[in-house]
């Protein structure tokens, strides 16, 4: 049965990956065995990182107030007391996104920091150039997870397929004489952790736009809900190839929570917008230059590697991948793009008005372009 994919419901806040990288950090050097991944856990615990559920008030205390100090050995007590089925379970599900961004890996068995997980834990860390880099390189499938294999259908980058999908959808959408917008939160969370395939992007673009018209020939609101439900019901269905109901209703569910958290991810790397009132998803217009560079060298297709230690150099690596617009010539035109755009705020703000620029879809040429963004 297929499955969408997901970037972690572990630590839904993604700036929390630095405190419990830091935490990993006291672990450095050491074995990642059983035991140690019990440790890991309880270490999040007495540090106020993760907060279990259904503490005693005693025990709540120690999280509400944040100069009370928590002994190793109460982080324990909460821990022990969850009676977990598989206790190392819980040490390994905290390390997994840590691992899959780059910031941290096994080695000969024990736990590595890598480069570009102490550049986070640095002074200067730049969240966006972190997360923008670590996405930029994270694919499905790869040699580090068994997670999402090619014999299920999954060939992507999910982050480059994702802007690309925005920007399809709003070359469809200005095709049709309408205003692009981006995709919905709704959109967002139905379409994209579906999209498993970068060679259906331009497919699932079109499934967008029709669920989209199909909604606005609905005249009530009443209309509108019991399609939206029919539509979604019907498109999990065929999705997963099942008309078994607890499974459809299990992926809907699913699905929402792995949009948000997936949408709340990607805003980091300033390269897509919240916009309408936070209802739509969009490309961001003052990194015009950069995305078109990426979307026309990068189709989204997962690169292949030797072996995982290959693929664990490359995603480690805070130089990687050399980025299209990294020559003189291009950060010139960057440079002198925001620079104007800046002029033209400053004058905008004396007159009272507030213009967000424009993005040219037509200008990218995408999709067509194989995947050059190179990892060497």
């Amino acid at each position: 049965m297929k499955k969408p994919w997901s970037i972690s419901t572990t630590v839904r806040n993604p700036e929390r990956l630095r405190d419990f990288l830091s935490v990993l950090k006291i672990l450095e050097g050491e074995f990642f065995n059983s035991k140690n991944q019990i440790k890991y856990q309880i270490i999040l615990i007495q540090n106020k990182i993760y907060e279990p559920t259904n503490l005693t008030k005693e025990q709540k205390e120690y999280f509400d107030d944040i100069e009370k100090e928590m002994p190793f050995s109460i982080a324990k007590e909460i821990f022990d007391a969850k009676n977990y089925n598989d206790p190392p379970h819980r040490g390994r599900q905290s390390f997994n996104p840590l691992k899959k961004f780059g910031f941290a890996t096994i080695i000969d068995g024990k736990v590595r920091i890598t480069e570009l997980g102490n550049h986070f834990l640095g002074k200067d860390y730049d969240m966006g150039e972190i997360f923008f880099r670590s996405f930029l390189k994270w694919q499905i499938p790869n040699l580090d997870s068994n997670n999402f294999r090619k014999k299920d259908g999954f060939a992507i980058k999910p982050f480059i397929g994702t802007l690309h999908l925005i920007n399809e959808v709003n070359k469809k959408w200005k095709a049709l004489k309408e205003e692009p917008v981006g995709i919905s939160k709704e959109e967002f969370s139905l379409f994209v952790p579906t999209l498993i395939n970068y060679l259906d992007i331009i497919r699932q673009a079109g499934k967008v736009i029709d669920f989209r018209k199909q909604i606005r020939e609905r005249k009530s609101d009443k209309e509108k809900r019991a399609f939206r439900n029919r539509y979604r019901k019907n498109f999990a269905a065929k999705f997963l190839n099942t008309s078994d109901n607890k499974a459809i209703n299990s992926l809907l569910n699913n699905l929402k929570d792995y949009g948000d958290n997936t949408i709340r991810c990607f805003r980091l790397t300033r390269y897509i917008y919240i916009r309408g009132s936070g209802y739509y998803i969009d490309l961001e217009p003052r990194r015009y230059i950069e995305l078109k560079k990426l979307l026309e060298t990068d189709n989204a297709a997962p690169v292949d590697f030797k072996n995982v230690g290959e693929y664990r150099s490359y995603i480690t690596d805070i130089t990687k991948p050399v980025l299209p617009w990294e020559t003189e010539v291009e950060l010139k035109r960057i440079a002198v793009k925001l620079e104007n755009e800046t002029q033209v705020q400053v004058n905008n703000l004396f007159a009272k008005k507030v213009i967000v620029p424009e993005f040219n879809y037509e200008d990218i040429n995408t999709l067509g372009a194989a995947s050059v963004v190179r990892h060497k």
